[in-house]
């Protein structure tokens, strides 16, 4: 049994904070509830209900009635609740439960789900500024968190997807510890330019980048996902129908960006579909789930943090935020930020709500919240850093934050759950974040990073500005994976609010 309510009930399994935001304060709004049930059937075979929530008051129950598969099992299973609010998916609760062999004291416990502090959180009279994604794959990970399950979803009646099963994978091992072999082999591709390669090995770069994406492309897709995209997505995005897709996913490590979809028919032989990378063929977004994804980032100030360095690349980016940025968006120019002080003082005050960083990072796979960025005189950065009133700082703003560092976008483990720079931004409030899954050639990711924000200050939603830039830097060197590194983590179709746009 599944309630929103103003107040934690002691007997709820699980407590999250969900945003619901009324048109008018007397109405209730309509909210679609999904569960994900692992080794579970549901008697009536639909896994999806629908609540009304009116202002101030728990919703009424929606009720899945769940047993367990005759091939389930013993042990722990995970149960996953997206809540979906005009085509949105405004929060996630998650929590695991054990299949055994007789009842337990609290099987009949209710799953409810508190608001902050008590009382429902609501912004009055403010409809959804951006458009529903046109498809949105989710991913959910199984309690041995080696197991990825799919669905697709689509606002749009002539797509066809309404919380679809889409199969699933077993993998042998935990995703990240699957894919590290990959991410090692790009790195060095990364360090390769255009200057220091003859044409054979450029050849050869190109080849492997297209066969490193079409063997991920056959190891993380399901059958039935494959099915799915080679029989109805692909057509569907060559009409037209379909341009932006957005990955929200339990999983934090897999580079969605760099599969590109190749199959053949097993009987016949006859190639089913030959796309290019997912990222290429859409605008292609990925969100942790969670928190719901927000439409818009305001953008009011920003603050670039680049410790001084020699590098050309570094230097073009500080000149854009002190010289190009400012004339074009009607701020005041500003110093780079060099230390960690500045960084974690310019958090706390709420200097600005666009973060920039130009520096090296790492990752650190053991303790992804201890994953370094260096600053000035070597000094470094951890996302365990951004704690206390620094979070605060972060909640309260909403910032963009683009980490044109190595590793930046990837996410890992921590003693919790996820860690790492992606989930500690995205986590405390972030309107949206950019990062790099590998190593990034340096001219590229300035190349790259000027491009997105020319694009979105001329209008275009963050998925198309990314999409741009991702095709800029493939036209300056396709055979550095560079272009392929970065991910961004939010709505495709948000958009960015300056003091420009009054």
């Amino acid at each position: 049994m599944v309630r929103l309510t103003v107040e934690r009930s002691e007997e709820s399994r699980v407590d999250e904070n969900v945003l619901i935001e009324f048109e008018t304060p007397d109405k209730p709004e309509i909210i679609t509830v999904v569960c994900f049930a692992e080794d579970f059937d549901e008697e009536y075979g639909d896994f999806t209900r629908t609540i009304e929530v009116v202002k101030g008051r728990d919703s009424q129950p929606a009720v899945f009635l769940l047993t367990p598969k005759r091939t389930a099992a013993f042990g722990p299973k995970r149960i996953a609740l997206d809540f979906i609010h005009h085509g949105r998916n405004i929060g996630t609760a998650t929590f695991e439960t054990q299949l055994i062999d007789r009842p337990s004291a609290d099987s009949d416990k209710p799953v409810e789900l508190a608001a902050e502090n008590g009382k429902l959180k609501i912004r009055e009279l403010r409809t959804y500024e951006a458009e529903p994604v046109d498809l949105e794959l989710r991913v959910r990970l199984g309690a041995n968190k080696t197991q990825l399950v799919y669905e697709l979803h689509s606002p749009k009646g002539s797509v066809g997807y309404h919380w679809t099963p889409a199969g699933s994978v077993q993998l042998e091992e935990e995703p990240r510890l699957f894919l590290q072999k990959t991410i090692n082999r790009l790195n060095k591709m990364a360090r390769k330019g255009v200057s220091g390669r003859t044409e054979t090995q450029t050849a050869d770069f190109k080849d492997a980048l297209d066969r490193i994406g079409q063997e991920l492309y056959d190891q993380i897709f399901s059958d039935d996902l494959k099915r799915a995209y080679a029989g109805r997505i692909s057509k569907l995005r060559k009409e037209g129908i379909i341009t932006n897709l957005l990955i929200t996913s339990d999983e934090p490590w897999i580079p969605w960006e760099i599969l590109k979809p190749y199959q053949t028919d097993s009987d016949s032989g006859d190639v089913l579909v030959d796309d290019d990378f997912l990222c290429s063929e859409f605008r292609l977004s990925r969100w942790l789930a969670g928190r719901g994804v927000p439409d818009f980032v305001e953008i009011n100030d920003v603050r670039i943090v680049a410790p001084p360095s020699n590098l050309q690349a570094v230097n073009r980016e500080i000149d854009y935020f002190e010289t190009t940025l400012p004339q074009r968006l009607h701020f005041a120019p500003q110093l780079p930020l060099e230390t960690a002080a500045d960084v974690l003082d310019a958090l706390a005050d709420k200097a600005a709500n666009l973060y920039h960083f130009s520096c090296h990072g790492n990752f650190d796979a053991d303790n992804a919240d201890e994953s370094p960025l260096q600053l000035k005189d070597g000094e470094k950065l951890a996302p365990s850093d951004v704690i206390g009133r620094y979070e605060t700082g972060v909640v309260q703003s909403k910032p963009l934050v683009f980490l044109n560092a190595c590793y930046a976008g990837q996410v890992g483990r921590n003693i919790r759950g996820l860690g790492g720079w992606a989930q500690r931004f995205i986590g405390k409030g972030a309107s949206a974040f950019i990062g790099g899954l590998w190593e990034v050639n340096d001219n590229l990711a300035a190349e790259f990073a000027i491009t997105f924000y020319d694009a979105l200050w001329g209008g275009a939603t963050l998925g198309e500005a990314f999409h741009a830039a991702r095709a800029h830097l493939r036209t300056m060197d396709p055979a550095n994976p560079t272009w392929l590194a970065y991910t961004l983590y939010a709505d495709p179709n948000g958009f960015a609010k300056t003091p420009a746009d009054v």
